[in-house]
């Protein structure tokens, strides 16, 4: 008896096996009937996304290259992250997250939330971004440098609208409110000290005068020169302990 169950179960195995090569041998000739895209996108069209899919398909349910499919749908712009999947018996699931610009390259292009550097063709909607300019290979640094300085920004009020990397490290910011700051090459620890402390009294002195801040150089070691844009002439603020030259070379008027 326990021999013909066991003869019985071999045989259910190898019938359940040559089915399963049977379902797998019609599905490389199934067609793909349908491919549905997923996800919550604002600047990706998904009739343009099933176009990209369908011309890089080839073969049947089983037989098509997912990893071909996926990397010409990451090779588009706008496309951060995307996985596709097979749903029996004829679709094609491909979802996508897109990125998130946060930050205008100066040269063309966008900066996305991890710092990527990416072309998309339409960028006339991204005007109010904070614009980032240096060397490409400096997109990650840059914007993590501007997101430290908007955190010392906060006490001020203000905000990063563009943030310049000049030659051999040193930096020049213009904030939302026009004004520009030259920072040099100063230690990041000073940076933080004089816009936490030493900008917002600057700037209520501005609101006292009713007059706009053309430009702070702050390179100086304990100081900075402030241009007014009532046309008085540049003062230069400096604690008694140093005199003033500027810390710094690259920016010098």
């Amino acid at each position: 008896m326990k021999r013909w169950w066991t003869a019985l179960l071999f045989l259910l195995l190898v019938t359940a096996a040559a089915w399963l090569v049977a379902v797998a041998r019609q599905g490389d000739f199934t067609p793909l009937k349908r491919v549905t895209v997923e996800g919550e996108l604002r600047y990706l069209s998904r009739e343009r996304l099933q176009e990209e899919v369908v011309a890089h398909m080839e073969g049947g349910f089983f037989a098509i290259d997912l990893d071909r499919v996926r990397r010409a749908v990451e090779g588009l712009p706008w496309v951060a992250q995307v996985t596709v999947r097979r749903h029996w018996p004829d679709r094609l699931e491909v979802r996508v997250k897109e990125r998130r610009a946060v930050a205008r390259w100066a040269d063309g292009g966008l900066v996305g939330a991890g710092g990527v550097l990416f072309h998309p063709p339409a960028q006339g909607s991204m005007k109010e971004l904070p614009v980032l300019q240096g060397r490409a290979e400096d997109a990650p640094r840059l914007l993590a440098f501007m997101r430290r300085l908007n955190g010392w920004l906060l006490p001020a009020g203000r905000v990063v609208a563009a943030l310049t990397a000049e030659r051999r490290g040193a930096f020049s910011v213009r904030l939302d409110s026009g004004t520009e700051l030259v920072l040099g090459r100063l230690p990041e620890a000073v940076v933080r000290e004089r816009l936490t402390r030493a900008l917002p009294p600057l700037l209520g002195e501005a609101r006292r005068r009713a007059v706009d801040i053309i430009r702070v150089d702050m390179r100086y070691p304990n100081g900075f020169a402030v241009t007014w844009g009532d046309g008085e002439p540049a003062t230069t603020s400096i604690t008694p302990e140093t005199g003033g030259t500027p810390n710094g070379d690259m920016n010098n008027p």
